[in-house]
Formats: C-alpha cells, structure tokens, sequence
C-alpha cells in the first residue's frame, strides 16, 4: 500500500513538472512570437499596422480646409511609427504636423510662421504620385543588393519640379549588423534619379521661374506706359 502511494506521488509530481514546464515553454513562444510580430511591423512600413499616407494628409487638409503639402515623412521612432508633415495652409502660415502613425491622431502642431512669398516652398501634386507600395517595389528592384527588400522609412516631396521619394531599404537586420541604402526615385514614374539629376532640375525651375517673372514684369511696365502714355493723350 504503502509502495503504491509513494508511487503516485512521484506519477503526480513528474506530471506537474512536465505540465509546468510546458506552460512556461507556451509563454516562452507566445512572448518570442510577439517579438517578432512587433520587430517584422517596424522593418517594413507595408507590413506595419498604420494609417496610411492619405489618411496622415487629412488631419492636415481637414482641420486647415484644404492647404497644400510640402513634404511627407514615414519614420519609425522607438517601437512605433510616426508622420511628420510640413504644410501651408489657405493663409500662407507654414505648419509642421506630427502624427502618431498606429492611431492617426495629430501628437504635436506647430507653427513656423508665413512663407516667403519671393521664395515659395515647392508643393507636392498628389494625382500621378505611386503610392509607397508600388513606389517600394521601384525602389527594390533599384538596391545595390537584393537583401535590402524592406521598406524602413521614406519621404515624399518635390524638388525641381519633381515629384520625388526618398525611400530608406533595409535588410531587417539589428543595430550594426542591419544594412540599409537611400533610393531617390522619381515619385510618378519610378525610376531612380541622382542627386545631381535633382539638382539640375531644381536649377532649371529656378531658371524658369525667374524668365516668367522678368516676362511677367516687363508686361506690368508696358502695361503701364500703355496707359500713362494714353492718359496724357
């Protein structure tokens, strides 16, 4: 009898420490298996559970009544992400809108004053722009090497008169270990551009910008002789 006891004792204790270790092995992948969740979503801004780039635009468009967007930036900060958006409203009072990327809410608004009426920021055209992820792919299939298929963070904004996305890749690794390249692309068509292409093009706006003002002007005076000129008539 007494044997027979002692038996299902040890029975009973091996079956609560297989069961307890079991438990603890449940949790053990429940909480790798979370970290990983969490490390795969702010590795690739397609994967992350985010408002997307619209949706960002409008808390600025809908509380300004409309405005237009300078830039449009996607950055992941700690283990979230978060858009930074510089905009001018109806006004010409610039804006740089914070927003918490996972619940779309506007974390931080500041105001940096009116724009530089002779020196005008460049204005995003969102018709033709890809959206980030068909801009992604071009920017992939551009990387210096094919491990670098993740997208980490990217800015829109325009320059030159271009439309461009700066798309930062990585290779998922950690801390040193990870890899990452800078792809300038432009954003309508998806090809790679350089940075002395956008240069060149923001030369050439300049160019053009300042021959339509001279013709503007040289107008606005012949206009007026016109009508000095007919007034002493």
């Amino acid at each position: 009898m007494k044997k027979n006891i002692k038996k299902g004792l040890i029975v009973s204790s091996c079956l609560l420490m297989c069961l307890s270790a079991v438990g603890c092995g449940k949790k053990d992948v429940k909480k790798s298996s979370k970290n990983t969740e969490s490390s795969e979503d702010i590795m690739d801004v397609r994967a992350a559970k985010i408002v997307n780039q619209q949706q960002a635009i409008l808390q600025f468009t809908t509380a300004n009544k409309a405005g237009s967007v300078i830039s449009i930036e996607l950055v992941p900060s700690k283990d979230k992400y978060t858009y930074t958006l510089d905009g001018v409203d109806k006004k010409g009072i610039e804006y740089i809108y914070t927003i918490d990327a996972q619940s779309g809410s506007v974390s931080k608004k500041e105001e940096k004053g009116p724009i530089d009426k002779a020196n005008q920021p460049e204005y995003i055209d969102f018709v033709p722009v890809l959206d980030i992820e068909k801009a992604g792919k071009a920017a992939i299939k551009l990387a210096s090497n094919p491990d670098l298929n993740q997208i980490l963070s990217y800015k829109l904004y325009s320059d030159g008169g271009k439309n461009i996305y700066q798309i930062t890749l990585t290779d998922g690794g950690e801390g040193d270990s990870a890899k990452t390249e800078k792809i300038l692309i432009d954003a309508v068509s998806g090809k790679k551009l350089s940075e002395d292409e956008i240069k060149k093009a923001e030369e050439n706006k300049k160019e053009a910008d300042a021959k339509k003002a001279a013709e503007k002007k040289s107008k606005s005076n012949s206009t007026q002789k016109s009508n000095s000129t007919t007034s002493v008539e």
